[in-house]
């Protein structure tokens, strides 16, 4: 397989932000496609035993035009710093000098799950993961110890998921109330869905009683703030999730 370079990634990315018939989930969908397609070209040599995993939204196959493609390569224990280096630069620098956002890490099992076991970032983020090249055992294997540390410690974590809203609601107030409201860290935006979803995932009845309607009834309201967002970067050309006034009809066009 021919590797992908910096100038085809760049012109083809532009092509699909440009596409006027694809919004919303659709655009989204697609934006990962195709990073799943770089990453399967620049991976593709990747030594026995390595893999290469979406982790956060990338994982779930959704990228808006300005989201972070989080990536993580996982390599067996006892690697050498530069030949982790050495492979790792092969695969995030096409897509750094096409200008994307790409935010990668490098680990072991054991060091990722380590590091999981105590922040809560790295917790969700690998919460749900999806294998993009190389093994698919370690990925398999690492998201099974992340899920037992999650429900090991329900309380802790609920707790601590509590706590990141409060100080996220505190700071970015109200997203349906607001005249410029940030649509995904806002109270009511797209972070609380993800918190909801993953206070679900530590597995536990009492849980998930405590939603006053079922989870998938938030799924409409969710999808409107992915395509208004995923607007909101094409009219901007940026990463911002604040909706200001000055942007507003240009999203409120191009969403109908």
């Amino acid at each position: 397989m021919q590797r992908v370079d910096a100038a085809t990634i760049k012109r083809v990315r532009a092509q699909l932000v440009g596409d006027p018939d694809l919004s919303g989930r659709s655009l989204a969908r697609r934006l990962s496609q195709q990073a799943d397609s770089w990453f399967e070209s620049l991976a593709a040599d990747l030594p026995d035993g390595w893999s290469l995993m979406a982790t956060g939204g990338y994982a779930r196959g959704v990228l808006t035009p300005g989201s972070d493609i989080d990536v993580i390569l996982l390599h067996p224990a006892k690697t050498t710093d530069a030949r982790v280096r050495e492979v790792a630069e092969t695969l995030w620098y096409p897509l750094w000098d096409a200008g994307l956002k790409v935010s990668p890490a490098a680990h072991t099992n054991k060091s990722l799950l380590s590091l999981a076991s105590d922040d809560l970032d790295t917790a969700t983020s690998i919460l749900s993961v999806r294998c993009l090249a190389g093994s698919p055992a370690p990925v398999a294997e690492l998201n099974a110890g992340a899920l037992e540390q999650w429900r090991k410690r329900p309380f802790v974590w609920l707790q601590r998921l509590l706590e990141s809203g409060q100080q996220r609601w505190d700071k970015f107030g109200d997203v349906a109330s607001l005249l410029e409201p940030d649509l995904k860290d806002g109270r009511g935006g797209l972070r609380d869905h993800d918190m909801i979803r993953w206070a679900l995932r530590v597995d536990r009845p009492d849980v998930a009683a405590a939603l006053e309607h079922p989870v998938e009834d938030l799924a409409g309201p969710a999808e409107l703030l992915l395509a208004a967002r995923c607007e909101l970067h094409r009219a901007t050309g940026r990463m911002v999730n604040t909706l200001l006034l000055q942007d507003q009809d240009r999203v409120a066009e191009a969403m109908g």
